[in-house]
C-alpha cells in the first residue's frame, strides 16, 4: 500500500531536527578542542581557524548558499547539506594531518550553511499558519540547543572512543537523518522552481527592512559570540572557579537562549511587533552582558546576568525567524533572506570576539569588555528601532 505523507507537524519536527543535527558539527568542537590540539599539535591560530571555520564560511557564502538552495530546491538542498556534514565529519575522523582536518571542516561548514538557509523556508512552507511563528521561533534555537546537547554528551563519547569516536558518532547520526529527511519529504509537494532567483526577487530584498534586519543580526551575533566565548575565561579569572565548573555554568547560560527563541516565536504569533522585540532583545540582553563583565556583582549574580543575557538576546533570532515569511516579499525570496541573515551572523561571529578581545587588551581589564558591549548594544538597538513592522502577506 502507498505510504501516506507525514503530517505537517511531523514534517516541521523533522526539519527542525535536521538543523539541530547539522549544528552538532559546531557543538562538537568545544569539548574536543583540547584533544585536537594534542593530536595535531595545533598552534593558537590553527585552533582558532578550526573553531571559526563555520563562521567564516557563513560570512563569505551565506547569500550564495541561499541562491543555491533556491536553485536546486529545498528538498535536494536539505539532503545535500546533511550528506556533506556527514561526509566531512567522516573525513575528519580519518585525518592524520591538520590540512585534511581543516578541509573536512570546510566540507562540514558548507553542509551546515546549506541546511541552515534551507530549513526556515521549508518550515515556513509546510507548517500550519496557526503554529508557524512558534515553529520558526523553535527553529531559531537550533544552534544553542545543539551546543548545549553536545557539551553534555561529548565527554562520555570522547572518553569511550576518543575525539574520532565523537566525529564518527555525529557523522553516523547525520547520515541517518539524511535518510529520514529524504523519506519524509520525498512525496511532499513543495511547488519549487528550479530557476535561479530573478533579479527582481534579489533586488526586492535590498530594501530598508531586510537590510536593517541583517544589520541588527550582525550586532546580535557579535555580542552572543563574544560574550559566550569568553565567559569561562572571565569566570576563571574573576569568579574563583575551576575550568570544569566555569564550562558547565557557561553551558547552562547558553541554554537560556533556547527559551528566549521559543518565547519570541510565541510573542510574534500573538501579534507583537517585530521591531519592538528586536529593540528589547538588544537593549535588555546588552545591559545584562555589560553588567556581567563590569565585574561589580558577586559571582552568583554574574551567573544570573549571563542567563538573563542569553534569554533576552534569544528573543532576537526567535523573532527574526518567526517573521521571515512576512519580511520576504515572496516565498521564493525566503532562502535568499535567510542566506543574508546567516551571512550577517557569520560576520558578527568573526568580528565580535575580535573586537571584544581588542578592547580588553587595550584597557588591560575585563571591565573594558562592558564598553564594547554597550557600544554594540546601542548600535543594534538603534538599527532595530528604524525598522517598520512587517505586514503579513495576503492569504
Amino acid at each position: 500500500m502507498p505510504r501516506n505523507p507525514p503530517s505537517a507537524n511531523s514534517q516541521v519536527i523533522i526539519a527542525i531536527i535536521a538543523g539541530l543535527v547539522a549544528a552538532f558539527h559546531i557543538g562538537k568542537i568545544p569539548g574536543a578542542l583540547p584533544y585536537l590540539d594534542q593530536a595535531f599539535n595545533l598552534s593558537l591560530p590553527q585552533s582558532g581557524l578550526v573553531v571559526s571555520s563555520f563562521s567564516v564560511l557563513a560570512a563569505v557564502f551565506g547569500l550564495l548558499t541561499g541562491i543555491l538552495s533556491a536553485r536546486i530546491g529545498m528538498y535536494r538542498a536539505g539532503i545535500t547539506g546533511l550528506v556533506f556534514v556527514a561526509l566531512g565529519s567522516a573525513i575528519g575522523a580519518l585525518s592524520d594531518y591538520y590540512s585534511v582536518l581543516l578541509l573536512s571542516r570546510v566540507l562540514e561548514g558548507v553542509g551546515f550553511v546549506l541546511v541552515a538557509v534551507t530549513m526556515p523556508g521549508l518550515i515556513n512552507r509546510v507548517s500550519p499558519a496557526a503554529t508557524r511563528a512558534v515553529a520558526m521561533g523553535i527553529w531559531g534555537a537550533f544552534i544553542p540547543a545543539a551546543m548545549s546537547l553536545m557539551l553534555l554528551v561529548s565527554p562520555p563519547i570522547i572518553q569511550f572512543g576518543g575525539w574520532q569516536g565523537l566525529w564518527w558518532t555525529v557523522a553516523g547520526f547525520s547520515l541517518i537523518w539524511a535518510v529520514v529527511f529524504s523519506r519524509t519529504f520525498a512525496k511532499v509537494r513543495l511547488s519549487e522552481s528550479t530557476a535561479f532567483p530573478s533579479l527582481a526577487t534579489t533586488r526586492s530584498l535590498l530594501k530598508p527592512n531586510p537590510l536593517l534586519l541583517v544589520a541588527t543580526f550582525i550586532c546580535y551575533s557579535s555580542l552572543f559570540a563574544a560574550v559566550t566565548a569568553f565567559l569561562p575565561t572571565f569566570w576563571i579569572a574573576n569568579g574563583g572557579v575551576g575550568a570544569a565548573t566555569a564550562s558547565r555554568l557557561a553551558a547552562f547560560a547558553v541554554a537560556g537562549n533556547i527559551a528566549g527563541n521559543i518565547f519570541a516565536g510565541f510573542l510574534i504569533g500573538r501579534g507583537h511587533s517585530l521591531p519592538a522585540l528586536l529593540c528589547s532583545a538588544m537593549a535588555l540582553g546588552g545591559l545584562c552582558a555589560a553588567l556581567l563583565y563590569a565585574g561589580i556583582f558577586s559571582f552568583p549574580v554574574q551567573v544570573m546576568m549571563a542567563l538573563g543575557f542569553t534569554f533576552f538576546a534569544g528573543l532576537l533570532p526567535g523573532a527574526t525567524f518567526a517573521s521571515v515569511g512576512d519580511i520576504a516579499p515572496q516565498p521564493a525570496a525566503i532562502p535568499l533572506l535567510v542566506g543574508m541573515i546567516f551571512q550577517g551572523a557569520g560576520i558578527g561571529q568573526v568580528l565580535g570576539p575580535m573586537g571584544m578581545s581588542a578592547m580588553v587588551s587595550y584597557g588591560s581589564s575585563w571591565s573594558y569588555a562592558a564598553v564594547f558591549i554597550l557600544c554594540v548594544t546601542l548600535i543594534g538597538t538603534g538599527l532595530a528601532a528604524c525598522m517598520q513592522k512587517p505586514k503579513p502577506p495576503l492569504s
